[in-house]
C-alpha cells in the first residue's frame, strides 16, 4: 500500500480530485470510507468519459455531413 506523499500523488495521477484526495486522507483507517470515496470519484471520471464520448460522436456526425455535400 501507498503512504504519504506517494498515496496522494497516485490518487492525483489516477483523476481524483484535490478535495477527493482530502476526504480519502481524511478516511484514516476506515477501509469502507476509502472504498466509498473510490467509488464517487470512479462514477465522476465514468461521466466524464461518457460526456467525452458524447463530444466525439457529434464530432463524428459533422465531419459526416460535412463530407456528404
Amino acid at each position: 500500500m501507498l503512504y504519504g506523499n506517494d498515496l496522494t500523488q497516485y490518487l492525483t495521477e489516477i483523476g481524483l480530485t484535490a478535495i477527493e484526495v482530502e476526504k480519502f486522507s481524511e478516511s484514516g483507517e476506515s477501509k469502507q470510507r476509502q472504498i466509498d470515496v473510490l467509488k464517487k470519484s470512479r462514477y465522476r471520471i465514468l461521466d466524464d468519459i461518457h460526456e467525452r464520448e458524447k463530444s466525439i460522436q457529434q464530432i463524428d456526425y459533422l465531419i459526416h455531413e460535412i463530407k456528404k455535400d
